[in-house]
């Protein structure tokens, strides 16, 4: 992440820009200068979250690796697949730099990630259409097909939309999963993909509020009614260890003794 001093306490956006210059550079000479920057760094990341004892690190890049050549009507006559093959085969070099140090890498997205040409093809949000499990599933199943050092994916539904994305950035997400039949219906369609690519899909329940799944990660009868009976090996259920935000000094948080 580049530093930008001018930006400090004037910008509450949640956009990290982890990895944008790569995606940034306009050349081939400029993603080369850019990649050895960025390995630099991530060597000396991972080394040092290994030597305190770290196992895995998460990446915060998802739809930025998917072309979609499955669905080619989605990019056709754009930039896209190229910049996305480009990231992806760098991305497999950190990977194995990582893997060198004893660390698992795990991708991850808000659900549902967009640019402008899927909001185009998917034409809404509406969770019910059958188009964009399509286009959801093929880029799930590249991304775990192209990236084979890659243990599974972190998706998080209730945090996507304005506060995450970055005007003029063409990667952004969309608030898409907000009820118990959408998380359901996500996980039925998503985890046959991950089962085939023995990868782990790594749900994080904390929704922060967010209507009818705003309570999922502290409050049980939630938690059951959405996850209580889906059961599979590639999936992992991530919540907090007390029942509410990151406080400390709040209880254990009662969905860790259900589920």
């Amino acid at each position: 992440i580049p530093a930008d001093t001018a930006a400090w306490g004037h910008d509450y956006s949640h956009h990290s820009k982890a990895f944008q210059r790569l995606l940034a550079a306009s050349t081939p000479e400029e993603a080369d200068r850019a990649f050895e920057q960025v390995r630099a760094e991530w060597l000396g990341y991972v080394r040092r979250m290994a030597g305190y004892g770290n196992t895995g690190v998460v990446v915060p890049l998802f739809m930025e690796l998917v072309t979609l050549d499955s669905i080619p009507e989605v990019y056709r006559g754009t930039e896209y697949p190229a910049r996305q093959r480009r990231l992806r085969e760098q991305l497999s070099r950190l990977i194995g730099i990582a893997h060198d140090a004893g660390m698992q890498v795990y991708l991850s997205t808000d659900f549902a990630p967009i640019t402008a040409p899927v909001a185009r093809y998917l034409g809404g949000d509406d969770w019910r259409q059958r188009r964009l499990w399509r286009l959801y599933r093929a880029a799930f199943a590249e991304a775990l097909r192209e990236l084979p050092g890659v243990a599974g994916v972190v998706i998080r539904t209730g945090e996507a939309g304005a506060l995450h994305s970055r005007p003029g950035w063409p990667y952004a997400s969309r608030y898409v999963i907000g009820s118990a039949a959408a998380m359901r219906t996500m996980l039925h369609e998503l985890l046959p993909v991950f089962e085939a690519e023995q990868r782990l899909l790594i749900l994080r329940t904390w929704t922060v509020g967010v209507g009818e799944l705003g309570d999922l990660h502290t409050n049980p009868a939630t938690y059951q009614r959405v996850l209580g009976d889906i059961d599979s090996p590639s999936l992992v259920v991530s919540t907090k260890l007390q029942a509410g935000d990151f406080f400390r000094y709040l209880p254990l948080n009662p969905t860790l003794l259900v589920g």
